[in-house]
């Protein structure tokens, strides 16, 4: 869960996190290679920037979902 946070934070600033929601949605074995990312699915321009809804997932090297999740931050 945590290497996922870093996939938003290693590149916005935190404070332009302003939901961040995740589940584990399988087993993760010990070996397992992991890779996080995110997709934008969703942006809205308002008066203080646009806020963008982006879709996270974690997957293992078989493609499997380990961890899925969504997050809403807003750019200037």
């Amino acid at each position: 869960m945590s290497y996922l946070g870093q996939v938003l934070t290693n590149n916005i600033d935190q404070s332009s996190v302003k939901e961040y929601e995740v589940k584990f949605s399988s087993m993760t074995n010990i070996g397992d290679v992991l890779t996080c990312n995110g997709t934008i699915t969703h942006m809205d321009q308002t008066e203080m920037g646009k806020l963008l809804k982006i879709e996270l997932k974690v997957l293992d090297q078989d493609n499997d979902e380990k961890l899925i999740g969504e997050s809403t931050i807003m750019v200037s």
